[in-house]
């Protein structure tokens, strides 16, 4: 099930402090912006039940647009933004290839 960060409500941030709690290194980034950036953050979570399995997460600073994808979401990949340079971080391995293959065509620069 996929849910963007409109339908956010307390299941769901109990879901987004279950991932903190877990891996606060990893997460730090999404949790931060939730709480102080919201207005410059887009997510889309991919969920099954209420346990998130996956997201796709969107920050558009004044200077640069930043996307992080965690898990298993490769269902999200078809939404990070291509009309904006962007630092894209992979924290799945598995997925890397999967969206170098959706960035080669859009003519993006990737390392």
């Amino acid at each position: 099930m996929l849910r963007s960060l409109s339908e956010l409500d307390l299941g769901l941030w109990k879901g987004v402090i279950r991932l903190y709690m877990s891996d606060p290194f990893t997460h730090t980034y999404l949790l931060y912006d939730l709480i102080y950036e919201l207005s410059r953050t887009e997510v889309l979570f991919e969920l099954t039940g209420s346990n998130i399995i996956g997201y796709l997460f969107i920050w558009r600073g004044p200077r640069t647009v930043c996307v992080h994808v965690w898990g298993r979401a490769r269902s999200l990949v078809s939404n990070i933004p291509c009309d904006d340079e962007a630092i894209v971080v992979v924290h799945n391995r598995e997925l890397l290839e999967h969206v170098a293959r959706f960035l080669r065509p859009k003519g993006e620069d990737y390392r």
